[in-house]
């Protein structure tokens, strides 16, 4: 049974009754506060204070986003994020709180190398495996890459008698050996490039027609002269390829990273691009597919392998892959370490890529700079770099701003999205997604007529006008708002027992600081102000 959106939407969701409580927490809150600062002898214009959730307040507000949006400040893509499964958005840093006795299963796993580089040759007499360790093996199954530091030394490795071989940063052997209680053999060393680039060099004795090689003629080769052959990590390992743990036909690569270190683990590190930023900033740089396999609600997608959909990732999905790569597994341990949970809810997050919007703050970050020096900071520590929660400092090591939440209620980002492709549909330039200035002046027209509340409680129908849908060259049944997933309802549990395909909307919200830091442009209006008052926690998200 396929539900359509509509019966799905209203079968899952309480949208309009979450949507009145929620204001309804938002005037208690702030009727509470207000009482408590009038006690302290508090002075201000009690009675004629602005509040975030004034029409007139949120109509500037989306003004705000559409001139930064026209200006190029602002835009939608693809990147991983602070995901919490459990309230089900995106998150700020500042949304974050660190478990320092957190538990992660982490394991000790290898993948099978399928492409030996030369000089090592295409094929060996025994198996050669990758060593990888990860505290996120549910991530092992979304693989696109393993990531090597070419400034490291590797080592080509025998555990016991098991007739394979591995390949594993020189630094962690003992380590490794420590861990897996195996005797460890070392074969070869791969010298890394050193950073000014005066190469070390490694000879290692080949077959003198470069023939297949086999561990047993093959090893460090200080009192070798002949059939001599110079490899470092970087020239060795960039030419390896290995087998993907799930799929048997699909063969990956090994990448150049230098966010690989040797602190722990092995040396090697798979890389996920959906799952974390470094894993992304590789894909990106060497143009690896960035597919997410794990929904809003923190499952599995139908995407991943059979046997893993449908699952929580970071519990029973968790399991499952431990049970899928099984053979494949040398060492799994309890490791407790700082981890991110969501404030609110008070549990974990994990890195999610999903489709949000951003502030491009690399484009205004030195103006942004040059100009908080002529701001006098109370206390001093605030503005500058003697603290990691400084402003300066913040600003400094943030390329962009995540703006957009997944939330019951806010102010809305004012974007149509198409049915069909999921495309959002911002002007009629970049046809990304719909957002124009017609667009905007019909939504605050609906919202001094039917409450700030219009974008969530009035269809696509009532939102654009007949005029727009033409001059947009679409229909409002091709639009929706939200951006629309679809996911097997069977596989959860609860009130579905047959299998159903569900379609659910998420609602984009702009982050709560994008609501404060604009409240300038609202209150002041044509003044400047004095004096203002921040946490310092406001800026670190």
């Amino acid at each position: 049974m396929i539900l359509s959106s509509e019966a799905a939407w209203e079968a899952t969701s309480t949208f309009v009754t979450e949507v009145l409580k929620a204001r309804d927490v938002a005037v208690e809150a702030i009727d509470e506060q207000q009482s408590v600062f009038r006690c302290w002898g508090i002075l201000a214009d009690w009675d004629d204070c602005y509040y975030t959730f004034d029409t007139k307040y949120i109509k500037n507000q989306l003004w705000q986003f559409y001139h930064m949006f026209q200006l190029g400040l602002i835009f939608r893509d693809m990147k991983p994020v602070f995901w919490s499964p459990s309230s089900r958005t995106a998150l700020a840093e500042a949304e974050l709180e660190y478990n320092t006795s957190h538990r992660s299963t982490a394991v000790t796993t290898r993948l099978r190398l399928t492409r030996l580089p030369e000089p090592l040759g295409t094929r060996t007499s025994e198996e050669v495996f990758a060593l990888v360790w990860t505290t996120t093996p549910w991530t092992l199954p979304l693989t696109q890459a393993i990531c090597f530091n070419p400034h490291l030394q590797y080592s080509l490795c025998t555990l016991d008698s098991s007739g394979c071989t591995y390949i594993v940063a020189s630094e962690l052997v003992d380590s490794l050996h420590g861990k897996l209680n195996k005797a460890i053999t070392t074969l070869a060393t791969f010298p890394g490039r050193p950073t000014n680039h005066s190469w070390d060099k490694l000879v290692v004795q080949c077959s003198p027609n470069y023939g297949p090689l086999t561990t047993r003629n093959m090893r460090c080769a200080d009192d070798f002269v002949n059939n001599n052959v110079v490899v470092d990590t970087s020239s060795c390992l960039k030419e390896a390829s290995y087998q993907h743990p799930c799929c048997p036909g699909v063969e990956l690569p090994f990448l150049p990273g230098d966010h690989v270190n040797v602190t722990k683990g092995t040396g090697l590190a798979h890389c996920a691009p959906a799952h974390g930023p470094d894993d992304f900033l590789t894909a990106l740089k060497h143009n690896l597919a960035v597919e997410c396999r794990v929904d809003r609600d923190g499952y599995f997608t139908d995407k991943a392998p059979g046997s893993l959909r449908g699952l929580p990732v970071l519990t029973k999905g968790t399991e499952a892959v431990l049970q899928l790569l099984s053979g494949d597994i040398l060492h799994v341990e309890d490791y407790v370490h700082s981890y991110p949970y969501d404030w609110r809810t008070k549990q974990p997050v994990i890195w999610r890529a999903s489709h949000q919007w951003f502030i491009d703050t690399d484009r205004i970050k030195q103006t942004a700079m040059e100009r908080l020096k002529e701001v006098l900071f109370h206390p001093k520590y605030s503005g500058n770099y003697m603290s990691g929660g400084g402003l300066v400092s913040q600003l400094e090591r943030r390329p962009y701003w995540c703006i957009s939440r997944q939330r019951v209620w806010g102010v809305p980002i004012p974007v149509l999205y198409h049915k069909v492709d999921g495309r959002a549909i911002i002007n009629s330039i970049l046809l990304l997604a719909i957002l124009t200035r017609s667009l905007l002046e019909q939504v605050c027209s609906l919202m001094d007529t039917h409450g700030t509340d219009a974008w969530w409680s009035l269809p696509v129908e009532q939102i654009v006008s007949e005029e727009w849908l033409l001059e947009q060259k679409v229909t409002a049944q091709e639009l929706e708002k939200g951006q629309a997933e679809q996911f097997d309802g069977s596989a959860r549990g609860g009130m579905w027992e047959e299998k159903v395909l569900v379609k659910r909307q998420d609602e984009d919200i702009l982050d709560i600081w994008f609501d404060s830091g604009i409240s300038w442009s609202c209150v002041l209006e044509d003044k400047v102000a004095d004096l203002y008052l921040e946490g310092i926690d406001q800026f670190t998200g």
